[in-house]
């Protein structure tokens, strides 16, 4: 094993620039950036790196990184390694292979969240054709698309899928969450609180949204966030994404994903579909939000 000192000073505004160019489809910035965060780090590791499956476990300001972005000199890094994410080492000793099961999905798209604007045309025809994708399919759209229904469902099935708006709320990380239809409770928001109370079997669950895998850093670089709440729930593995994506370019990327995930493991699936989306949107707006937190395979 090797280790290397990196020096932190100016971390924080170096991520800072790269997130606010990477996040802007309009800017052309994200190369600079992307250059300078190369510098710093991965030029002290280049010898170490490579293998294809790169594994990171980020700290502070590092979270909130899209490696797969990152330049490498010769491209990007998603262009040599298949990339997935850890929130911490220690999680490894827990991530097994799963016992094989007939894949099946459940897939919430596009809920009726009473507000027109709010609609996402290309997240519901996402979630239909991401369904067709599975021998065994439960599809849930519009209003049927409820928190109810996912509470009540989602145990049973291997693969999640939820087409639909996020929200980050730093300031109260457990009432951050998926916005669902509304049953006639008056909530229809699956908070990261209501996470901690769901028990779920599921290899992949899919979080199809904006800010889906922001957390709020806690002291000792714990995080509190919808990934974290779906993997203690029981999820073997979470895809999420880091800012606000747009509906057609994430309705194909995910798309990309499952058709290539039928003939590979997790890390390598999104790097085909983010490859496919990049030679037709080349910004990183528009492929690199996404990644795998948890188990590559």
């Amino acid at each position: 094993m090797t280790a290397r000192r990196f020096d932190g000073s100016g971390l924080l505004g170096d991520v800072a620039r790269f997130r606010r160019a990477v996040e802007d489809p309009r800017s052309s910035d994200h190369a600079p950036a992307a250059r300078a965060l190369r510098r710093r780090l991965l030029e002290p590791v280049a010898a170490e790196l490579t293998a294809p499956h790169l594994t990171v476990v980020p700290h502070g300001a590092l979270h909130y990184v899209p490696f797969g972005a990152l330049d490498t000199g010769a491209g990007h890094v998603v262009d040599r390694h298949r990339v997935r994410v850890l929130r911490s080492a220690s999680v490894l000793e827990y991530l097994r292979p799963s016992a094989p099961r007939a894949p099946a999905l459940l897939a919430l798209g596009n809920p009726d969240l009473g507000d027109s604007q709010l609609d996402l045309r290309f997240a519901e025809q996402e979630a239909i054709e991401v369904a067709q994708l599975f021998p065994r399919s439960t599809v849930l759209l519009r209003r049927e698309a409820s928190k109810t229904a996912f509470r009540r469902m989602a145990g049973d099935f291997p693969y999640l899928h939820i087409a639909s708006h996020g929200k980050f709320d730093p300031e109260r990380p457990l009432e951050s969450g998926l916005l669902l239809a509304d049953s006639g409770g008056g909530d229809g928001v699956l908070t990261v609180g209501d996470l901690y109370t769901l028990r779920l079997d599921a290899e992949l669950v899919t979080l199809s949204a904006c800010e889906t895998g922001v957390s709020r850093i806690a002291p000792g670089d714990d995080l509190v966030g919808l990934a974290r709440g779906f993997l203690y729930a029981g999820a073997g593995a979470i895809v999420a994404s880091l800012w606000p994506v747009d509906d057609r370019a994430t309705a194909q990327l995910m798309t990309a994903f499952y058709g290539s995930l039928r003939g590979g493991d997790r890390a390598d699936a999104l790097r085909d579909a983010q490859l496919a989306v990049r030679a037709q949107t080349p910004h990183p707006f528009y492929w690199a939000a996404f990644q795998i937190i948890g188990g590559a395979r």
